[in-house]
């Protein structure tokens, strides 16, 4: 099951989407951007987590001894009894209703609405994605959004996060834009009270809006130079070079789909074609779709992917191409 997508027993998949459906099929599709109450209702959020106390058990003839261990409790899901991992007893449980709860409290003019929401892995891991009402046409039929990805875990695998990111919707791929380089999400570890960080998570979002204007300029910028294919192959070869004594299989299929990306599909949209933002937008298609991407700490295809496309490798990757597009096509 490579999506990792939570199904309950009944076949019902706890995911959610507005207007653009998953690859792989699952989870419930509605044709508008959802508050938090649809999206807990629609993705099948709407659980708990409690923490019980862990004891090892052993039989002494007819006698059952058990002994409390020390220091850890299993967390499991209220609904259907299933344990989502061993945590220490200071591990403090962000219930999925706070989660959705701390993003609404992010954006104090007006309702935050949901694109997507789920659980992967049997509930180990949930997400959200929600837009903010920020947003900009770099050319005629090319828009960007702004979003504010939110992800956490109830096995202990990871802390809490809440990252700004972009969504260009002619394509629907999701990339780390204006601020490139720069802390500007925040983590928050299971230790403490979650609502004590809605002042840095505001101002952090102020942040990214403001760094989202001085984006849409570049972006600009990058649409009003022209990319003939010599300049885009020099381009591609320094975001993947050969390394000697490697095999560069991989980095070969990535220069290739790079090309094969510029002169099709999203790119290919009258007012940004054969421009310096169609090959960056180039490097981000097949970055997000097509690369072999890999994080740490993570045993998950899909979770994979979205924490690779948005913190990991992946993003550190579209960061550098970006500033390759601005330094290599319009100084």
């Amino acid at each position: 099951m490579s999506h990792e997508i939570t199904e309950r027993a009944d076949g019902t998949a706890e995911a959610a989407y507005a207007m653009v459906p998953a690859w792989h099929g699952l989870g419930t599709v509605v044709d508008h951007a959802m508050t938090s109450e649809e999206a807990i209702q629609l993705a099948h959020l709407d659980w708990e987590v409690e923490q019980y106390p862990l004891v090892a058990r052993r039989a002494r003839g007819e006698a059952i001894l058990d002994i409390d261990v020390t220091g850890k409790v299993a967390n499991v899901r209220t609904d259907c009894q299933r344990v989502l991992g061993l945590v220490s007893k200071q591990y403090t449980i962000v219930q999925n209703a706070e989660a959705f709860a701390f993003v609404d409290a992010l954006h104090q003019d007006g309702i935050i609405k949901y694109e997507s929401a789920g659980s992967l892995k049997g509930g180990r891991v949930v997400w959200l994605l929600a837009r903010m009402p920020q947003e900009f046409e770099v050319a005629a039929g090319d828009r960007l959004q702004q979003f504010i990805l939110f992800s956490t875990s109830h096995d202990g695998s990871q802390a809490v996060r809440c990252l700004p990111t972009s969504v260009r919707v002619v394509c629907w791929n999701t990339y780390s834009s204006a601020t490139a380089g720069e802390p500007w999400g925040i983590t928050i570890r299971h230790m403490g009270d979650l609502s004590a960080r809605i002042d840095e998570a505001r101002r952090a979002v102020m942040h990214v809006g403001r760094a989202f204007d001085d984006y849409h300029e570049t972006a600009q910028r990058l649409t009003e130079t022209t990319v003939d294919m010599e300049r885009l192959e020099a381009y591609v070869n320094v975001l993947f070079p050969d390394e000697k004594g490697l095999n560069n299989w991989h980095r070969q299929h990535m220069r290739q789909a790079i090309i094969q990306a510029f002169s099709d599909g999203p790119q290919m949209v009258p007012s940004i074609r054969g421009t310096a933002w169609a090959a960056f937008n180039s490097v981000t298609q097949v970055v997000d779709h097509q690369s072999l991407y890999r994080a740490r700490g993570t045993d998950g295809p899909a979770e994979n992917r979205m924490i690779s496309t948005v913190f990991g490798s992946n993003a550190a990757l579209k960061r550098s191409a970006l500033d390759l597009a601005v330094s290599a096509f319009t100084v």
